[in-house]
């Protein structure tokens, strides 16, 4: 049995079946994430506004702030602010926010006190800040939620891992094909079309220590990947 790897490619040509997505990730009000990490516990801030995803300024970051996107993405240990966090992909083209200053306590980096959506004096692409995540436990996920992790190219590719009962788990690739690959795509936010890979190495040291699911066959008009027979 190996790993399921899938990618959506943006703009981008490789070998292989390629197949090129129309938009990126959409995403939901003030939500964040994290780009251009080592792990999926590290990265640079990104925080959406307006249906975009943006950056946010180094400016004032510090723990109290990384506190708060931790607790926000589900990790309920410690957590490491960093300034300057080097950018490896395609940087958003403006700051959402700058001089963060968060209590600590706050549950949603939105609710911290800043200049203003979009008010700065930063440079782009070489004042990000980013955050280091601990946690006793993995990260918390929702039921039948999938991730992609070990990109290698951009977030919108990896390693699919799927959540039942409260853990990430790994998919099998027996079977996989771009149907299935649709599938997951589609349950990330992704409107463009897919490319599905099999065999993909390891990249991090935190790889699932079972598989949640296998042979599975997807019609392609499933909207969640755990709809589809396994």
């Amino acid at each position: 049995m190996e790993l399921v790897f899938m990618t959506v490619v943006l703009g981008l040509t490789i070998s292989g079946r390629i197949n090129i997505a129309t938009l990126d990730l959409e995403c939901n009000e003030t939500d964040v994430r994290l780009v251009d990490g080592l792990t999926p516990h590290d990265g640079r801030v990104e925080i959406c506004f307006n249906g975009l995803w943006g950056s946010v300024c180094d400016d004032l970051w510090d723990a109290r702030d990384a506190q708060v996107v931790c607790r926000q993405l589900g990790y309920d240990g410690s957590s490491t602010a960093i300034q300057q966090h080097p950018v490896k992909s395609n940087a958003s083209l403006f700051y959402y926010l700058n001089n963060v200053g968060c209590s600590g306590d706050e549950d949603r980096l939105s609710e911290c006190e800043h200049n203003g959506i979009g008010v700065h004096k930063c440079g782009v692409g070489y004042e990000e800040a980013g955050v280091i995540c601990n946690s006793t436990l993995d990260l918390k996920c929702n039921e039948t939620d999938v991730r992609l992790v070990d990109g290698r190219l951009s977030n919108a590719n990896g390693r699919v891992e799927i959540c039942f009962n409260g853990l990430w788990g790994s998919v099998c690739d027996d079977l996989w094909d771009a149907r299935d690959a649709q599938v997951v795509c589609r349950q990330l936010g992704y409107v463009g079309l897919s490319i599905s890979l099999r065999r993909y190495p390891v990249l991090t040291n935190e790889l699932s220590l079972f598989y949640h699911l296998d042979n599975v066959y997807c019609r392609g008009d499933e909207d969640r990947l755990s709809e589809c027979e396994h």
